[in-house]
């Protein structure tokens, strides 16, 4: 394996592809080929004209440094049981699968997993990106390290199990959080409030958990203990019965949080 990876082949084009081969070309890597079914790569047109493009895996050229899987989770085993690399170091980008997934069908192999949420059309500071990397092989790590340092800045080196947990943190973190803006968005739409009215409430909350730990920065009536606000907003919530679960258990667990910490 190289102990500097310059040449890179990337199989994917969904969010996080996109940006894995943004961020490798603004880098100075060469990305030699990407990999897509459709044979398109939408959100790379301003650079894709030096990347081939290709939708057959028979085409893909097997003299890359790395090999980075960028697909769905369920897409791993297969996309994996149809490629021969005896000699490369391979990756896949998954948060929740284990490093095993290589296991007994490459000599290297290892993950990198950048802890950001990912959209074609939004342009990110990559060298604020952590990434979680991992390897059978401890060149592996070294070149992965590097790798990770030189395109976002920051390399952690994190196992499997480790990894999952952070994951399931991001699903809470990011996920749960976008749910529950987009509920706040149908009820203030159902009384024609614009949801500008709480983006900056929004923006001072995710400012807050930035340099406190969110213990000490939760607010609301559940952390209050003001059980009649929460009666009163259930009582609103009635006639949404998913709604109505989501506020109390929400509201339960925060009381619970508070009792346990106090």
């Amino acid at each position: 394996m190289p102990a500097n990876i310059q040449n890179i082949i990337v199989l994917g084009s969904g969010n996080l592809a996109v940006h894995l081969v943004r961020a490798f070309v603004l880098a100075g890597k060469n990305v030699r080929q990407v990999y897509s079914r459709s044979g398109k790569l939408p959100g790379l047109n301003d650079m894709a004209g030096n990347i081939e493009i290709i939708h057959d895996l028979q085409d893909m050229s097997k003299d890359a440094d790395l090999y980075v899987l960028s697909v769905p989770d369920h897409a791993l085993p297969e996309i994996i049981s149809r490629i021969t690399l005896p000699d490369h170091l391979i990756v896949h980008t998954s948060g929740s699968v284990s490093i095993d997934v290589f296991k007994d069908r490459f000599r290297y192999y290892g993950v990198f997993y950048p802890v950001q949420t990912f959209s074609k059309k939004k342009t990110l500071a990559y060298k604020n990106i952590p990434v979680c990397i991992e390897s059978n092989d401890p060149a592996g790590i070294q070149d992965l390290t590097k790798l990770a340092e030189d395109v976002f800045g920051q390399a952690c080196e994190i196992d499997s199990p480790a990894r999952l947990k952070i994951h399931m943190a991001a699903v809470f973190a990011s996920n749960f959080t976008n749910h529950l803006y987009d509920i706040a968005h149908d009820l203030l739409d159902s009384s024609d409030i614009p949801f500008d009215i709480i983006r900056p409430l929004i923006m001072e909350a995710a400012a807050k958990v930035q340099a406190d730990h969110p213990a000490s920065v939760q607010t609301g009536p559940a952390q209050r203990g003001d059980h009649s606000i929460i009666e009163k907003h259930l009582k609103e919530l009635a006639g949404s019965p998913d709604l109505h679960d989501i506020y109390k258990k929400i509201s339960d667990s925060i009381i619970s949080f508070k009792r346990s910490r106090s």
